[in-house]
């Protein structure tokens, strides 16, 4: 069994091309432990399995096996399984699908380009592990750190009117990130025609659940990151993209995140979000 890295890219090959790549007992001891391996580092994103010359895999090697009965490798172990060898690499492996099919121009022996996307459907779910609102004003001193409802707004009468939301999330189980968005389930406190818009934006760490308050709130470090529009007092799921800006504090060493939320315009409505203490709290769905 041949392996090379490269790129994030691990191939495997089998090199038996003198019997198409039979697997024999040794070939696939030597699989079983290659793929849990690679499937472990954090430098592969990909395994690919191929065979030597002009096959891929003939199957098993039935005159090896019958040559040595006692184990795959001839060493004594219990009675070779190849499906037991099989069914154990399968384990943690996935199986993409995809189609590729030319266009409407396609001509046969003329080198065109072929697109195809292949998306892997395996997502993660990272649920906040602080999160509060902050109101100006009178309310400036005050915690609402443990709450069911997280508040935002922009207000129209100027001081004690002001909302913003702050969301912490913990992304060390993440090795990489292709793609993130945050998923909060929100809703209006009264119906508005043209819309409440609110946007999210990467903020400072230095701040806890507990003691959380206007008067103390960290800034924010960047320009609006996502946005999306609220019309009504029913609840529904709204979605941020906040791929690249998690991508970039994975890349900088930071595994804690801060994403604040804020109204875009001053409105008579504010904007409800389910807190974590709730159902429906903040998540982070990363694939």
């Amino acid at each position: 069994l041949l392996e090379t890295i490269e790129g994030g890219i691990a191939t495997l090959t089998m090199n038996r091309p003198e019997a198409r790549n039979a697997l024999t007992g040794e070939l696939l001891d030597a699989l079983a432990v290659a793929v849990p391996r690679l499937a472990l580092d954090p430098k592969v994103r990909v395994v690919v399995l191929t065979g030597a010359g002009g096959a891929f895999c003939a199957g098993g090697d039935v005159k090896g096996f019958v040559a040595a009965p006692t184990g795959g490798s001839g060493k004594g172990e219990a009675p070779f399984s190849m499906e037991q060898r099989i069914a154990g690499l399968r384990k943690g492996m996935e199986t993409a699908k995809f189609t590729v099919q030319p266009d409407a121009n396609y001509e046969p022996d003329v080198l065109n380009s072929v697109q195809f996307t292949l998306e892997d459907d395996d997502s993660r779910v990272i649920r906040s592990h602080g999160d509060g609102y902050v109101r100006d004003g009178v309310n400036g001193g005050v915690n609402f750190g443990k709450t069911n409802t997280l508040q935002v707004k922009s207000g129209t009468n100027g001081s004690g009117n002001n909302q913003q939301i702050y969301l912490k999330f913990d992304l060390s189980s993440m090795v990489f990130i292709d793609s993130a968005k945050l998923k909060l389930y929100g809703w209006l406190s009264s119906d508005a025609a043209n819309g409440v818009g609110v946007s999210v934006y990467g903020g400072n760490n230095n701040w806890t659940e507990s003691t959380l308050n206007f008067n103390n709130k960290p800034s924010t470090k960047t320009g609006a990151l996502a946005t999306a529009t609220l019309y009504s007092t029913n609840g529904f799921d709204q979605y941020f993209d906040v791929t690249n800006y998690l991508r970039a504090e994975k890349a900088a060493g930071r595994n804690t995140v801060t994403l604040v939320i804020r109204a875009n315009t001053p409105t008579n409505q504010h904007v409800n979000f389910a807190a974590r203490e709730s159902d429906n709290g903040p998540q982070l769905v990363v694939t």
